[in-house]
């Protein structure tokens, strides 16, 4: 592995993703952490299947996870996202509108 420097003489970051999990065989229910992944010189490596929830202790790929802040929008709403975070939005009906894509309604012109 090539070993290098930055302007200002630091390593490259080199970090390992963990994920504190349970043990469901242990009667105290201790918690522990496991190493699901690495991060070094801008690349993420993740290792999905080694992901537990603290409360589910399946794998991470046959948890159904839910939005955390918003559902689907029903036919004919499109999706106005919030300042905050780009996972989150409220649906707006686009009345006689059409649905041009999730977040634009668009208004035919008259003829």
């Amino acid at each position: 592995e090539e070993v290098f420097f930055d302007e200002n003489g630091d390593g490259p970051g080199r970090y390992d993703v963990l994920n504190v999990q349970g043990n469901p065989n242990d009667p105290d229910n201790q918690l522990h952490y496991v190493q699901v992944g690495t991060w070094s010189t801008g690349k993420l490596n993740l290792n999905i299947s080694a992901i537990r929830f603290f409360s589910d202790q399946r794998p991470f790929e046959q948890i159904n996870v839910r939005r955390f802040c918003s559902d689907s929008c029903p036919t004919g709403y499109i999706k106005k996202y919030t300042d905050e975070e780009r996972c989150c939005w409220k649906c707006l009906s686009c009345g006689d509108a059409i649905v041009l894509d999730e977040v634009t309604c668009f208004t035919c012109p008259p003829g």
